[in-house]
């Protein structure tokens, strides 16, 4: 009986533990890839040295420095037709806790076709915003920014530009081989040494959809 008592307070561990680790879409954090972004992707000499993503779920820490502003990765499509990407679970990077909120930005980049550099590209994200800066945060910060807001009046704040989300997500149209970009920069305070951090990790989930 004891035997049969652990394997089953064992079990009951193990299932507890793997529901703390699901993401959005039902995805557990152990099934997601993951990669350091460390290359600015809107300056001309480091764009091209973004870490690649590939379709699927990856946890993308955005490592901001003094020197690197805007970290990113890129996505590069193996075939023509239209994928969607989706950024979402913001949290502070690893070693790195808050007990505040975390808010931020992702820029949507592409290559120029006037020179050897990026630029923005507009792309149509939910409430019928069409921008290529995608405001987002975590949960906390999400329930203080609109704490006062119900009804018509949450309605009208989401649909603003500069609404921040838990979630984003677009569709984007590329050509085979046509790479598009993702640059990130968040904004919170350490729990630790109460210093500001601009470095943060998002789950990219890129799917092809047609």
């Amino acid at each position: 009986m004891k035997k049969i008592s652990k394997k089953l307070v064992a079990l009951a561990l193990t299932l507890a533990f793997a529901l703390t680790l699901f993401v959005s879409g039902g995805v557990t954090e152990a099934a997601v890839k993951t990669v350091t972004a460390k290359y600015d992707v809107s300056e001309k000499d480091s764009y091209k040295k973004a870490a690649s993503i590939s379709l699927g779920s990856t946890r993308v820490t955005f490592a901001a420095t003094k020197t690197v502003d805007r970290p990113g990765v890129k996505f590069t499509a193996p075939k023509n037709g239209t994928y969607r990407i989706t950024i979402s679970s913001v949290k502070a990077p690893k070693g790195v806790t808050t007990n505040g909120g975390i808010n931020g930005l992702v820029n949507v980049l592409e290559k120029s076709s006037y020179g050897d550099y990026t630029t923005s590209r507009t792309v149509s994200t939910a409430y019928g915003q069409k921008t290529s800066t995608l405001w987002i945060c975590n949960q906390k910060f999400y329930n203080t920014w609109y704490r006062n807001k119900t009804g018509s009046a949450l309605s009208e704040a989401l649909r603003k530009n500069g609404a921040y989300l838990k979630e984003r997500s677009f569709p984007v149209k590329l050509k085979k081989g046509e790479s598009i970009y993702l640059g990130g920069y968040f904004s919170y305070t350490n729990a630790a040494n109460h210093k500001m951090q601009h470095s943060a990790s998002c789950i990219v989930k890129v799917e092809k959809v047609n």
